[in-house]
């Protein structure tokens, strides 16, 4: 008489069944009851550990991510020192303007000069404003085009190609 073909195990079965060691227990610290009484959280709270992912990110980040960090801190630093500058020389203007407007008043007072002879009138004023205008735009679109920049064009695009 034939024997019938064993049949085979499939992996799957294999995989599926518990393995035949017990998984080990971790064995846990005791704590007392002062200890939960006293604790910041209140009593009977345990007070949870801090999570931190610090390393893992650091783990995963790649070279570019570095790079890209590094000259985000050096864009911010030149925002910085623009903004200064732009303060700086603003400043320097007012008290430039604040000296010739004492000057003024007291020529004026003094008899040396008519008042339509004064070198700071409407037109100096509207000047001014307009210079102060065009230079805060200016510096916020040379801070924004050095955070932001925009990248080359794609080919075939133009060009002159």
């Amino acid at each position: 008489m034939a024997r019938p073909p064993a049949k085979r195990r499939s992996t799957k079965a294999k995989a599926a069944r518990p393995s035949a060691a017990p998984p080990v227990a971790r064995p846990v610290a005791p704590v007392s009851l002062d200890t939960l009484a006293s604790s910041p959280a209140g009593p009977g709270l345990a007070v949870p550990s801090p999570v931190s992912l610090n390393h893992e990110v650091r783990e995963f980040r790649s070279t570019a991510d570095t790079i890209a960090i590094g000259d985000l801190s050096i864009r911010k630093n030149f925002a910085d020192r623009v903004m200064v500058l732009f303060a700086i020389a603003n400043v320097g203007v007012l008290i430039g303007l604040g000296f010739i407007f004492w000057q003024d008043c007291s020529q004026l007072a003094a008899g040396h000069i008519r008042p339509a002879d004064r070198i700071i009138d409407g037109q100096v004023i509207m000047a001014l404003l307009g210079a102060t205008t065009i230079q805060l735009g200016t510096v916020i679109y040379t801070i924004t085009r050095a955070i932001f920049p925009t990248g080359a064009a794609p080919k075939g695009t133009g060009g002159g190609q």
